[in-house]
């Protein structure tokens, strides 16, 4: 399985190739501008489409922290969040983006995002190999 934090945040750095993006989150705060990138609670249920199928739901949240400008921080905030709306649909080319929601929290812009995905347990068969067999058919006694 992929890890859902890696494919949004390379996702990102497709779209903003010069921005910081940080998986792990900074003592010291983060760099301005910046995306800070992290997994939130995944959710999991059986699939409609058979028993060895199940839905998981990784929800996952974004941060973009603003250039430190107080003129116009909130029309930076406001681009990157239609530049974001316009280019994240579907991330690492097969998960599509879903349950979208954004706000701004002291000058922070907090995007928050499903990523459902239908997912086939391993399946671990039982290989059966040669079978010997004493008895009356293979000794050829009736």
């Amino acid at each position: 399985m992929e890890d859902m934090t890696t494919a949004v945040a390379e996702e990102l750095a497709k779209w903003w190739p010069e921005m910081t993006i940080y998986r792990e989150n900074q003592k010291n705060g983060f760099a301005a501008p910046s995306f800070y990138v992290h997994r939130r609670p995944t959710t999991r249920e059986p699939d409609v489409i058979g028993h060895d199928h199940e839905l998981r739901t990784y929800q996952m949240e974004v941060l973009y922290t603003p250039p430190l400008d107080e003129d116009g921080t909130n029309a930076d905030i406001d681009a990157v969040r239609d530049q974001m709306l316009d280019c994240l649909h579907i991330v690492g080319g097969k998960y599509r983006v879903t349950n979208w929601n954004d706000a701004v929290s002291d000058d922070t812009l907090v995007v928050t995002f499903d990523l459902p995905i239908h997912v086939a347990y391993e399946q671990h068969p039982i290989y059966q190999g040669r079978l010997d067999y004493t008895g009356d058919a293979k000794d050829g006694k009736d």
